[in-house]
Parts: C-alpha cells; sequence; structure tokens
C-alpha cells in the first residue's frame, strides 16, 4: 500500500534536524523517521486502550546500544500524547540501575505514595540505616551526568544540620549523619565556599554542582594554569588545586578570569574530552567540532558559575 506523504511545516523540520545534528533522538516529529515500526502500532494502540479503559501494562525494552531504545520508546509516548495524555521518561542502563532496596527506600520517602500501597509492597515509611544508604547509593547511580545546583546544595545543606522534611531516620541512620557531618563539616560553610588544606590536599569546596565547576575549573585553567591540581579534576562539589595553593592565590585567579571573560564568565568553554565525545549516540557521524560545541554547551552552567564568584570565600586546614 503506498504510503501518504504528508507536508511538514518548517518549525516541525528544523526541530528534528536540530536534534540529528547534536546526534540526539528528536523530543517529537518521530513519526517522520519511523521505519518498520508498523507491525507494532496495532499492539500499542490496544494496549493504550486497555490504560485509557482504567487497566495497567507494563513493557519492557531491552537491546544494544544505539539499537534504537529511545526511538521506539518515545515514538510510543508521542502516540499516547495524541491522546491527549502526559508522559514522563528515566533512562537507565542494565548495569546501572538502582538496587530494589534503593526504590524501596525513596518510595517509602515519599508522602504523595498513599500508605496502602506501601502496605501492598512491603515498604515501610521510614528509612533505617540500611535503607538510607542504599536509597542513596541507587540515587547517585542514577544521576551519574553531573548534578545539578540544587541537589548538591542540597548536600551541602544537609552537612549543615538540615533533615528532609517528611522522612524519619532511625537512630542508626540518625548516627550516622551526625558522624558524616563531623567527617565532613571543614568542607561546607552556611554563607561562604570553602578553600580547605587537607591531608596534603587542597580543594575548593564550591557545592555548586558539576557544570558549574567544569566553568570555573576551565577559567582558572585559562587565566592561571599551574593552579589547579594536574592529576585530579574537578567534581559536583569541589574543584582541585594544587596542594601548595593558597585563598590569595585563587583570589587573584578569579579576578583576572573575570577581567579575561567578564563577570558572568560567558567567554568560558569547559574542558571536552575524547572519551565524553565517544560517549554521544552518532559520534562517529558528527564532525568533530560540532561535537564538542554541543558537549560543551551541555557541560556548562554559567550562571551557576557567576553566582559562585560573587560568594565570599574562607580558607581552612586541617590537621
Amino acid at each position: 500500500m503506498a504510503r501518504v506523504i504528508e507536508t511538514v511545516f518548517p518549525r516541525r523540520r528544523r526541530e528534528v534536524i536540530d536534534a540529528l545534528r547534536r546526534g540526539t533522538v528528536p523530543a517529537n516529529g518521530l513519526d517522520l523517521l519511523a521505519v518498520g515500526l508498523d507491525h507494532f502500532g496495532p499492539a500499542l494502540d490496544a494496549e493504550l486502550d486497555e490504560v485509557s479503559g482504567g487497566s495497567a501494562v507494563f513493557k519492557a525494552v531491552r537491546g544494544e546500544y544505539g539499537s534504537g531504545k529511545t526511538f521506539f520508546t518515545r515514538h510510543l509516548a508521542e502516540r499516547a500524547l495524541r491522546r491527549g495524555w502526559a508522559s514522563a521518561e528515566v533512562q537507565v542502563s542494565e548495569t546501572d540501575t538502582p538496587t530494589a532496596d534503593g526504590l524501596a527506600a525513596w518510595v517509602g520517602g515519599q508522602p504523595h505514595v498513599a500508605a496502602a500501597v506501601k502496605r501492598q509492597a512491603g515498604i515501610r515509611g521510614d528509612l533505617d540505616h540500611f535503607g538510607a544508604m542504599a536509597f542513596l547509593q541507587g540515587l547517585l547511580t542514577v544521576l551519574k551526568a553531573p548534578l545539578g545546583a540544587p541537589l548538591v546544595d542540597a548536600m551541602r545543606r544537609v552537612l549543615l544540620g538540615e533533615l528532609p522534611v517528611g522522612v524519619d531516620f532511625s537512630r542508626r541512620a540518625t548516627e550516622r549523619l551526625n558522624a558524616l557531618r563531623a567527617g565532613l563539616g571543614d568542607r561546607v560553610d552556611a554563607e561562604r565556599t570553602v578553600v580547605l588544606h587537607e591531608a596534603g590536599e587542597t580543594r575548593w569546596w564550591t557545592w555548586v554542582g558539576g557544570r558549574a565547576n567544569a566553568v570555573l575549573d576551565a577559567a582558572l585553567k585559562a587565566v592561571a594554569p599551574g593552579l589547579c591540581d594536574p592529576d585530579s579534576t574537578h567534581t559536583d562539589n569541589h574543584i582541585a588545586l594544587r596542594a601548595d595553593a593558597g585563598l590569595d592565590e585563587l583570589e587573584a585567579a578569579l579576578a583576572a578570569a573575570r577581567r579575561r571573560f567578564g563577570k558572568d564568565l560567558a567567554g568560558v568553554e569547559p574542558e571536552v574530552t575524547r572519551r565524553a565525545i565517544q560517549g554521544l549516540k552518532f559520534a562517529d557521524l558528527l564532525p568533530d567540532a560540532l561535537a564538542r560545541v554541543t558537549l560543551g554547551k551541555r557541560l556548562a552552567d554559567h550562571l551557576g558559575a557567576a553566582n559562585t564568584l560573587r560568594q565570599p570565600r574562607v580558607e581552612r586546614r586541617t590537621g
């Protein structure tokens, strides 16, 4: 049977083409590219009909990297959206899925999950020591990408004494949390970022997320190449400095960065490694320059970096 050719509006064309240029699956317009999925259509529509009638359906889509899992699931989501539904997407890998205990701990701490549902699943409404640790491990496994500023700042605030609202901790969990606060307390401050000299290392504890730290790290390396630790790199919560670097040297470098790149550091491009480029979908089809620009934009949080520059800094030593 001949396929009907439809007119595609310019905006829709641009969205699809721009996504393909970035090496990503388009967020919409997948029907324009779907080939070989027609035989799934009746089954998908039948299951959507079941859900519309109040039933529930679970499907697992597995496959090798690049085999089309994301495309297929987003194609299904588009079919649901055309019915006026809402859809959500979470991506995990087979080897990086958090443990069942971690998911159970997360569900147990969610106030919007009905108590009856928790009882049916055998999930307790409070977190003990082991459940809390499993939850944190599961969460950090899912969030292997650079963490955003709100989550990292929440970690900082917990170390400063705040507790999650609506979650009851067992005695052992409370003791463990207090031990973490005692051991890591020098790294946090209520109003300032911290330059900490500890165990022969110097770290600038910013707590602003991986993308903002990527901008700050690149700026420092551009204006003061010898300031950062050559054997370490930035993380979601700190930037590694040379062991004998001090606050005065850091302040001078940050001032130089503002003069060179502006107070918002808009001209700074985070470092993009070859390994990161190879991790892009369709990396082999992308020109190297385009791949670097694409990843550079994904890795950068200039606003977070600029806000960090405006914060005061304090220097501390342990041991």
